[in-house]
């Protein structure tokens, strides 16, 4: 079940997080937060805690760490704009 929550709230937060970036408001920040940390939790068990590597292969392995870049540059970008006043 914490898998499934961990998911809805890295792809409905990450989605708001990313609208909230085009729009240029700050409260994008802590959304793209959440979203990041509902990655790391859903890639850490996937790849931790699954046999995933051997089902899927080693493919699915490096798009769950490509999915965690970019949820830590979206964050990273985030906090980055509202520093320089980019986001009101």
């Amino acid at each position: 079940m914490w898998k499934k929550v961990a998911y809805g709230a890295a792809t409905i937060f990450g989605f708001l997080g990313s609208l909230g970036l085009v729009l240029r408001k700050t409260w994008a920040v802590p959304l793209l937060l959440i979203s990041l940390i509902g990655v790391t939790i859903q890639s850490a068990h996937n790849i931790f805690m699954t046999n995933a590597a051997e089902v899927m292969g080693t493919g699915a392995m490096a798009l769950q760490l490509v999915i965690l870049a970019i949820a830590a540059f979206l964050y990273y970008y985030g906090r980055s704009s509202a520093g320089k006043g980019w986001l009101s």
